[in-house]
């Protein structure tokens, strides 16, 4: 193989070698970096929880306005429009989970699970003013019964969907750090690769092409002086073996 060929071949690898690296350099910084995928879907998962905890998504302000109006039913009307003010919230963050690209479980576990004990909960909230403008007080204790276990039951089932949260941000960071990790590794073995690399194309060149030229370019001198000298190099299938035999010729 030609000198030239081999230098080609070398120049390519650590070129090669050196794209790689920032390919997986920018590509590792760019999923674990603020804004980048993981940092948006574990901001986005902050959101839900911060959604859950306080409201809107979490009844349980709603649930105090119906403890409220239980308890002073001639305060019915500001009651019933704090109530529709915190159902209008709900529903709107509703929608915007349920259109949300979180994973399925934590998306079913707000807008499904929880949501099917909140529905009963708005029921008989819309039951109890009504019982509070009839002036009622039997049905109005009613409503509030079963409002009240309503809202137990969701309460049960936003804390699981808390705890998934949770679960899920922690798996997220492990799986940051994880990825952090490997890129760094893969960095140094590639740094460790281009070095090697460069030491190997230095040494090629010293000792495979300086060193023979030199000795060649000595004999080739020698000889022009008319001293009888042997030519080094005659073996070789590259270009200092060509001009080795042109040499050769000459001698």
């Amino acid at each position: 193989m030609s000198i030239a060929k081999r230098l080609r071949i070398g120049s390519a690898l650590i070129t090669v070698t050196m794209l790689l690296a920032i390919v997986i350099a920018a590509y590792g910084i760019n999923l674990v970096r603020i804004g980048g995928p993981i940092g948006e879907q574990i901001q986005a998962e902050s959101d839900y929880v911060a959604d859950i905890l306080p409201p809107p998504e979490y009844v349980l302000e709603p649930f105090l306005e119906a403890t409220l109006l239980a308890n002073h039913p001639d305060q019915v009307e500001m009651r019933a429009t704090r109530l529709a003010a915190l159902r209008k919230a709900y529903d709107e963050r509703h929608a915007y989970w349920k259109g949300s690209t979180l994973d399925p479980a934590l998306v079913n576990a707000l807008t499904r699970d929880a949501d099917a004990p909140a529905q009963r909960f708005w029921t008989e909230a819309d039951h109890m003013i009504a019982a509070a403008r009839a002036r009622d007080g039997a049905q109005l204790a009613r409503s509030y019964a079963s409002l009240s276990e309503a809202y137990a039951a969701h309460r049960t089932l936003i804390d699981a969907a808390v705890t998934l949260a949770g679960k899920q941000q922690a798996d997220l960071k492990a799986h940051s750090e994880t990825t952090l990790t490997i890129t760094a590794i893969a960095l140094l073995a590639l740094a460790v690769t281009i070095l090697a690399l460069a030491i190997g194309s230095r040494l090629y060149l010293t000792h495979k092409v300086m060193a023979p030229l030199a000795d060649l370019v000595e004999a080739t001198g020698a000889l022009a002086e008319g001293a009888d000298r042997s030519v080094p190099s005659l073996e070789r299938t590259d270009e200092l073996g060509q001009m080795a035999r042109a040499v050769e010729t000459f001698r």
